[in-house]
């Protein structure tokens, strides 16, 4: 059982949300954009008795209720048969509605069923008289209803008029209160499904010890305690104090409290005695298996709490490894661990804290191999949810599973709402066929996923994180646009501009697609080639459809998404400073720092010295600045 998608109402400034997730899911996004809402709206669903604030409902306002909707898939045949009148298409939708003030009665759990609205009336009533009265009206109009009078009566017909004429009816909230998450109703869904999140704030000494929630409690509970109860040992302690407990409690002391009890209420109501019933069932030796963890750091040990930020954190993410390569040293004796134990949902919160980049891309591969392969011997269905500001835990191959976050102001409301993106990898295949018409290859899934690797780069991986992304030919280009913006006082870092060399125009068509689909404003800068000996002009075409041009042989223009030339920019910047000038200043930085002449030409701050000597002496390249401020307003634009 796993999560297939989420809408989220009122929520913070999750107003009216929409996000699908997969095995794995990136949320990406800038600080207060909405990533940590959305797992906290998780959190509430998934929680008996969720706690909220009058400031968690978009815009303060309490008059509409927090609406958090979960469809679930991959339902096994044992939820199947529970959840039977709630599945359609062999999902399974559960809403939970949340009004204020927090409380306990304020939160109810819906499930969606084929309905016919004109029976939601009759349904709501709550005297078997209205009930008849309405069902004999709706009979004018529905003949084929059956006779009823009385309320169950009438609440089996209609729902077997629904299960014959599905095509009259639309998926509804049931007017009853559907099983909850705990103990409401018939059933519990984390029967079936268990949440488990790891906010970035949170404590890891929280999570070292065993107590309700913690991820300690949590791996103990998949793991050991599962195992240990298959310990005949184990077993036979537990019989054998249940029995020693209840020959106590059965002792002379209980028969005489019972018989003073039964005293002292004869007089107050003659005839009524007492009788005490101990409850022994519930004892449970398993219970009390519990552990703490203590970390060792030069021979001192000290509870994990007392330890340094880096190593509370490295131990939470050692947790999520262990569980990742399953418990292979232990016995898992004949439990069928696959059956017994629930889907897994984690939801980690910026993974990448107090971790140095080694470490950060090793927990990449952790948390990608508990997505694909569950824990080893435990449990094999696994969904991983993450939210991260690193580039290096998220990688161009992975936009798929990427989820980008970002607020928006909507015309007429009050504040901004977050609003939420993402691609698909056969749009992608999609949009390449249409711009490669001119080429036999075609593209698929399977294909496309090799030539996404091929051009994954840090800096590419950057370009998810960004507010603006500039696809660059090479690093000759980036350094000359990263030089000028400097010179005319443009941070792009402070702007979120990213400068993404792409090793040669053929390579352009990839990212800019990926970026495109999640809504991520792309600038392209690119020669034509019309000086070369191998002009490439089916890339100029193919660029140009993707940026919606009419197609030419040999682009030449500075335009608002994109600019072309027939030399590149290193080029165009020693033509318009003057060659010989150009050439002696970067030899002049060159062996000031020591670089080689290519090194130098890449180098930005290099070029932004030979840039600010140049406007010394009155040189300058008009070309360059005027794509740097086509960037800078491109980004003015769309934030």
């Amino acid at each position: 059982m796993k999560i297939k998608e989420v809408y989220v109402k009122n929520f913070r400034s999750l107003y009216d949300t929409h996000i699908p997730f997969d095995n794995l899911t990136a949320l990406l996004g800038p600080n207060g954009a909405g990533k940590s809402s959305l797992l906290k709206a998780l959190g509430l669903f998934f929680a008996s008795n969720a706690k909220y604030e009058k400031e968690d409902f978009y815009n303060s306002e309490t008059s509409l209720p927090i609406e958090v909707s979960v469809v679930f898939i991959d339902l096994n045949n044992e939820a199947l048969d529970e959840f039977k009148p709630y599945i359609h298409n062999n999902e399974l939708r559960i809403t939970k509605v949340m009004q204020y003030p927090c409380d306990r009665n304020n939160q109810r759990y819906f499930g969606q069923k084929l309905s016919n609205p004109d029976f939601s009336s009759l349904r709501s009533s709550l005297k078997a008289e209205d009930m008849r009265r309405e069902y004999n009206a709706l009979k004018n109009k529905f003949s084929d209803l059956p006779e009823a009078r009385t309320k169950e009566q009438i609440s089996i017909a209609l729902e077997e008029w629904e299960k014959k004429n599905p095509g009259k009816c639309n998926l509804m909230n049931d007017e009853h209160q559907f099983f909850g998450y705990k103990e409401v109703g018939g059933g519990k869904i984390d029967k079936y499904v268990k949440f488990l999140p790891i906010p970035a704030v949170r404590e890891a000494s929280l999570d070292a010890t065993e107590s309700r929630g913690s991820v300690l409690t949590e791996l103990m509970d998949l793991t050991v305690r599962k195992i240990l109860t298959e310990k005949e040992e184990l077993r036979s302690l537990d019989h054998d104090t249940r029995d020693k407990y209840k020959k106590i409690l059965s002792g002379d002391e209980i028969n005489t409290l019972e018989t003073e009890l039964s005293k002292m209420l004869s007089m107050y109501a003659p005839g009524v005695g007492v009788k005490i019933r101990w409850i022994t069932d519930e004892l449970d030796i398993l219970s009390y298996i519990k552990a703490n963890a203590f970390l060792v750091e030069d021979e001192y040990e000290a509870p994990v709490g007392l330890s340094g930020n880096g190593s509370q954190r490295a131990f939470i993410m050692t947790l999520l490894q262990y569980l990742a390569t399953g418990p292979q040293n232990l016995d898992a004796g004949t439990g069928d661990f696959n059956k017994s134990v629930p889907s897994l949902i984690l939801a980690i919160e910026e993974p990448e804290l107090f971790q140095h980049p080694s470490r950060q891309r090793h927990l990449l591969n952790v948390i990608h191999e508990l997505a694909i392969n569950g824990i080893q011997n435990v449990i094999s269905n696994i969904q991983v949810i993450y939210t991260t500001h690193s580039p290096l835990l998220f990688h161009i191959d992975q936009f798929d599973s990427a989820r980008r976050f970002r607020k928006t102001q909507y015309n007429g409301t009050k504040k901004k709402q977050t609003r939420i993106t993402w691609g698909k990898l056969e749009d992608l295949v999609r949009k390449f066929d249409e711009v490669n018409d001119e080429s036999k290859e075609k593209h698929s899934e399977i294909t496309l996923k090799p030539r996404l690797r091929a051009i994954m780069t840090p800096w590419m991986n950057e370009g998810f994180f960004a507010d603006i992304v500039v696809l660059v030919e090479g690093e000759e280009d980036r350094g000359a646009i990263l030089g000028e913006a400097e010179l005319l006082n443009h941070n792009f870092d402070a702007l979120g501009i990213s400068v993404i060399p792409c090793s040669g125009k053929t390579s352009i068509d990839r990212p800019y697609v990926i970026f495109n689909s999640l809504e991520i404003p792309v600038y392209v800068v690119w020669d034509n080639d019309k000086q070369s000996e191998n002009p490439q002009v089916a890339v100029n075409h193919r660029l140009l459809k993707l940026l919606g041009q009419p197609v030419e042989d040999y682009p030449s223009i500075i335009g608002e998404y994109f600019s072309c030339f027939e030399n590149n920019i290193s080029d165009i910047l020693r033509e318009e400073i003057g060659k010989d000038y150009f050439d002696e200043l970067l030899q002049t930085f060159q062996k000031e720092f020591e670089l080689s002449k290519e090194q130098a030409r890449k180098n930005a701050l290099i070029i932004n010295k030979i840039l600010h000597k140049a406007r010394e002496e009155e040189h300058s390249s008009q070309t360059l600045e005027s794509i740097v401020k086509k960037i800078v307003d491109l980004r003015n634009k769309c934030i």
